[in-house]
């Protein structure tokens, strides 16, 4: 997601209340909570907030506003210099020993209106659920906490549920990516890295790593084999910059190893700059659907129509993805809807749910048919809208996919948002 202590995004959330210019006007909820001071007495509610977040999709606690009226006080005084005090790595070292697995979080002072406020982040857990390890004032040993709205309590079987579906599929899903880059190497070129013993085995090979070099290497981000007369060489991309005792490293082309659905997702919700973007095009052709999003790539690769469709004839496959995302490009189609005029009630939910978006203000629903209404409505916005909106869009894109699309309880949402996110790509590079 983008940098969430960053201007832009902070400024979406401060911002004055129309009918009180001494309030804020953007409420607690699911990812905002406000403190009026700072003291070191109440870590272990704050504590418990940042698990709360770390178990949804993330949030933030914001010191220096009264609660009920939320009045834009500002931190002051002691209050500002305790907060401005955190030692970082002490503070995550609380959480450590409070918390697993871990909580990663950060924190800035933010100015505003000639008052300053105290920010503190909390991400979404890449592993969840977030456990607490052990009793200490407000906090429990063994349990869950969840942000429920505007309130932080150990979380309900439905919630729970979800989590674990998630970290299923989510494990599953790594499974499968790693099955289909043996597949595509072929089992006879595949070789396995114990990061613990340093033992590399493979078909034909068996290959040691030193010690002292298995201590520097903390990931290997991305690599490729390529054959030079003798034995294969491998170029390792990330904190390891040679490879010793090989005959030679020679590099080709980079390109990422079996791209699928996810990384074709991923990459465009989180605008990456991939290398290779002409590889996306040709896998969107062997996936289930033509519905993704394909101009963001050929925007990267700097494809007018004609040459996008030239090269997409000459991808050796006869599939629909294929045939539809050719249409696509052809045709100009779009996904763009417009909400009826109707006085309905799913025209009226479609109609709040859009100007929440354009207000930066969207509570993003955990209702499966709920969600399905934000996602139609998003897909009236016009192409200008998607343009000035774009950072926030796509943190919404980002939240739904990483916390619901996955998931099998919200299957049904899948073809809205590959509608809407094709929506936002058109918006943002058909052109």
């Amino acid at each position: 997601m983008t940098n969430p202590l960053s201007e832009s995004n902070l400024a979406k959330i401060f911002k004055k209340s129309v009918r009180n210019p001494g309030h804020i006007g953007t409420n607690e909820g699911v990812s905002v909570e406000y403190k009026e001071s700072f003291g070191w007495m109440s870590v272990s509610d704050y504590l418990k907030t940042m698990a709360s977040f770390a178990n949804r999709s993330g949030g933030y606690i914001i010191f220096g506003i009264k609660d009920k009226p939320h009045e834009l006080i500002g931190l002051k005084g002691e209050a500002f210099e305790r907060f401005e005090k955190i030692d970082n790595q002490k503070w995550t070292t609380n959480l450590r020993e409070h918390f697993s697995p871990e909580i990663v979080w950060e924190k800035c002072i933010y100015p505003f209106d000639g008052n300053s406020y105290g920010v503190i982040y909390t991400y979404s857990a890449k592993e969840k659920p977030v456990i607490c390890k052990k009793d200490a004032d407000e906090l429990r040993k063994a349990a869950i906490y969840y942000r429920y709205n505007s309130q932080n309590s150990e979380i309900d079987y439905p919630e729970l549920h979800q989590i674990i579906e998630f970290e299923k599929n989510k494990i599953n899903d790594l499974w499968m990516s790693t099955i289909r880059e043996i597949g595509d190497s072929g089992i006879t070129k595949t070789a396995l890295l114990d990061l613990k013993s340093g033992k590399m085995t493979g078909a034909n090979t068996t290959l040691m790593i030193d010690e002292k070099l298995l201590n520097e290497i903390s990931f290997v981000q991305e690599g490729s084999f390529v054959e030079t007369g003798g034995n294969p060489a491998l170029k390792v991309v990330g904190q390891i910059q040679t490879v010793v005792g090989a005959r030679r490293v020679v590099v080709e082309q980079e390109r990422n190893k079996a791209i699928n659905a996810d990384e074709i997702i991923k990459c465009f919700i989180t605008q990456e700059v991939v290398n290779n973007p002409l590889e996306f095009v040709k896998q969107i052709c062997y996936q289930t659907t033509g519905n993704m999003p394909v101009y963001y790539y050929l925007y990267l690769a700097e494809k007018s129509t004609e040459s996008a469709l030239s090269f997409i004839e000459t991808i050796p496959i006869n599939s629909v993805a294929k045939e539809l995302l050719k249409r696509r490009i052809a045709q100009a189609e779009t996904k763009y809807c417009e909400i009826s005029t109707a006085n309905t009630k799913s025209s009226n939910k479609k109609r709040r749910y859009l100007q929440e978006v354009l207000d930066e203000s969207l509570v993003i629903p955990d209702d499966v048919t709920e969600l399905k209404y934000c996602l139609s409505a998003m897909r009236a916005l016009s192409v200008v809208e998607v343009q000035e909106h774009k950072n926030y869009i796509l943190e919404i894109l980002f939240k739904i996919y990483t916390n619901y699309f996955n998931m099998k309880l919200f299957s049904s949402i899948k073809p809205e948002f590959r509608y809407l996110m094709c929506w936002v790509d058109e918006a943002l590079y058909m052109h």
